[in-house]
């Protein structure tokens, strides 16, 4: 198997109060996208991103009230590709503090597993049992303690730790008082299998978390390439 390529991540500014939020896009024919949300509270729903005439389909969603943030990960595939086109969703209650964030992904495989948690005091980490090797994966993380998470560390899986120096790390918003956001991605979790994917640092949050594997393309063995080439 051959991991996905990451191309990118595009965001909005998940420290203003809005109704819609957009993120500027560049994308190639047949990249797939991951786009996820989070917002303060819940209670209210995202509206499915749109843009580029691209279908998301929801994929997980925590979004219980608005004592609990929502958490919301959608997929697509871009058939056309664009430059600087506008992803955009809107929420369904008055302007509250939230955003969105979509990562490109080249060679992809399609979208795997996915699943969503949330629990009250706790570290904020799930399990997902990957469907392929060497697949990506996304993840999510919602605070509504709003746990300041300046030392923050995320789990290591197969060696890899998301952080903002090496890239992995897509997002990290704290408001003060209101919430906080984690974004960040493993570019290649290795075998197939059950692992568990979050942070370990800061504890004590009230957490809305999902995650969505992204898998791979299969590769074909030099010899059967040679042998199909001449007979």
């Amino acid at each position: 198997m051959v991991a996905p390529l990451f191309v990118a991540s595009y965001s909005s500014d998940y420290t203003v109060t809005s109704t819609t939020s957009n993120a500027t896009v560049t994308t190639q024919p047949g990249d797939l996208l991951v786009v996820y949300a989070a917002s303060e509270g819940g209670g209210y729903t995202f509206s499915t991103p749109t843009g580029n005439g691209v279908t998301f389909t929801l994929q997980q969603s925590v979004s219980i009230n608005n004592q609990w943030c929502n958490a919301y990960i959608w997929s697509g595939v871009d058939s056309v590709g664009g430059n600087n086109w506008t992803l955009s969703s809107t929420w369904g209650g008055a302007a509250c503090h939230w955003g969105i964030t979509c990562l490109v992904f080249r060679n992809s495989g399609g979208v795997g597993a996915s699943y969503s948690y949330n629990v009250d005091s706790a570290l904020p980490s799930l399990g997902l049992t990957t469907t392929q090797d060497n697949s990506a994966v996304v993840v999510l993380d919602a605070d509504w303690y709003a746990v300041d998470g300046t030392s923050r560390t995320w789990l290591t899986v197969n060696g890899i730790t998301p952080t903002s120096g090496n890239g992995l790390e897509t997002n990290y918003a704290y408001v003060y008082n209101i919430y906080t956001v984690y974004g960040a991605y493993y570019n290649d979790v290795g075998l197939a299998g059950a692992d568990t994917f979050g942070l370990s640092a800061p504890p004590g949050q009230r957490y809305s978390i999902v995650a969505l594997e992204v898998k791979g393309l299969v590769t074909v063995p030099n010899a059967t390439v040679t042998a199909w080439l001449t007979a």
